[in-house]
């Protein structure tokens, strides 16, 4: 669980870009899998945007060997999901 507070004055949202790089973050923590050896990024939505001071799940899954999924979720539903390739 996230505590997210504004990232842009004019437009407090969670930027997507920030989401990736959590998402990779988290997949070296947990599966060991570094962030350097990542070759694409796939199937990348975003449903919600994730406002200031939001709470959202982090959910990772391995589908296999060099590929895992990513979905950001909370009380409001789906906020974002997508696919990390990796070499």
């Amino acid at each position: 669980m996230f505590i997210i507070f504004g990232h842009f004055p004019n437009a407090p949202i969670l930027a997507g870009v920030v989401q990736v790089h959590w998402a990779l973050h988290y997949l070296n923590e947990y599966f060991n899998m570094q962030v350097s050896d990542y070759k694409a990024i796939d199937a990348l939505k975003f449903q919600v945007i994730i406002a200031p001071n939001s709470q959202v799940n982090l959910c990772l899954k391995k589908i296999n060997d060099h590929k895992f999924s990513f979905s950001y979720r909370s009380e409001n539903g789906s906020h974002s999901s997508g696919r990390v390739v990796y070499q």
